[in-house]
């Protein structure tokens, strides 16, 4: 709290429809600590007023009233409304000090009219808080700190996949990881995919390694992977002496994501395109195989780490 040296506390008003209400508060503190040491602090009222959305700051103690408009440096609102008020009381230390060179008593200003107040603006939900700089408005401050922010975390699904005949389908486990900051992250996976024929036992399993944006790791409810890895097909037949057979192949997945999320966890569904540069082949006796082009889907949860 600012005090003048009688003692007397320095009431200050900050009324600008310009910043939220905790911009306000930052505002007011920020002002008291431009005014120590100014004549200003020996005043009882110092009034702060942002009349309107084109941006004149007007600044009122004892009889002096200094208008200016507002600077168009610095962000967010704040930062500009606060480079605007050292501005005013630079200028008006500048005047007091020629006045006491001079002998020259201090002009009476000419009385602004009162600025008409605009509706209290809503406070937005997306107001982020950063423990060392206090509360963030949104916008570019926002962005920044989204940009830093580090996310990541582990997920567990059921992938399902259409396979040619005989298996026709394949359902199995599925485990993502992914680390980054923002919204962008490296991400790998692993899954297995389990299928059947009268005869045979027939299992895909592969590993991956990509980008990932958005969901579910992000805040974003929409996301994105793109990734490259090997797959292994492999069948063992029970009903003829041929053993166990394998065959590999290079596979790309481009996947879309949309997430639920659910405090540090979150629930998803995907969809992945998957191409195989060498579609897997077992040939005779066992005589399956997977498809060049095929799409998995995929339903899980996931810890996250924000």
């Amino acid at each position: 709290m600012t005090r003048p040296a009688g003692g007397t506390e320095v009431e200050l008003k900050v009324e600008c429809a310009l910043l939220t209400r905790e911009q306000r508060q930052e505002l007011d503190a920020r002002v008291r600590l431009l005014l120590r040491g100014t004549p200003a602090s020996s005043l009882q009222t110092v009034e702060v007023v942002c009349s309107d959305a084109s941006g004149v700051v007007t600044l009122r103690f004892g009889d002096r009233v200094r208008s200016q408009a507002l600077s168009a440096e610095g962000e967010p609102p704040v930062e500009r409304v606060l480079l605007t008020i050292e501005q005013l009381l630079a200028e008006d230390d500048g005047v007091t000090s020629t006045q006491r060179a001079t002998g020259t008593p201090s002009p009476t200003p000419e009385r602004l009219p009162e600025p008409e107040r605009l509706p209290e603006p809503d406070l937005s939900p997306e107001l982020a808080v950063d423990p060392e700089a206090g509360v963030v408005g949104s916008g570019a401050t926002t962005s920044s700190h989204r940009q830093a922010e580090t996310i990541g975390g582990a997920g567990l699904a059921v992938s399902l996949e259409h396979w040619p005949d005989p298996a026709n389908a394949a359902v199995g486990p599925r485990l993502d990881l992914a680390w980054g900051k923002g919204s962008w992250a490296a991400t790998s996976f692993e899954s297995l995919r389990f299928g059947s024929s009268p005869d045979d036992r027939l299992l895909a399993f592969d590993a991956l390694l990509g980008v990932a944006w958005g969901a579910p790791f992000a805040v974003e409810r929409a996301g994105a992977v793109l990734a490259l890895g090997g797959e292994w097909f492999s069948a063992a037949s029970s009903a003829k002496p041929t053993g166990q057979r394998t065959s590999s192949s290079f596979v790309v997945d481009l996947g879309l994501r949309w997430a639920e999320p659910l405090g540090a966890a979150a629930v998803w569904l995907g969809a992945d395109g998957r191409f195989r540069v060498r579609p897997p082949e077992l040939p005779e006796p066992i005589s399956a195989s997977l498809s060049r082009w095929s799409v998995i889907v995929s339903l899980g949860g996931a810890l996250t780490v924000r």
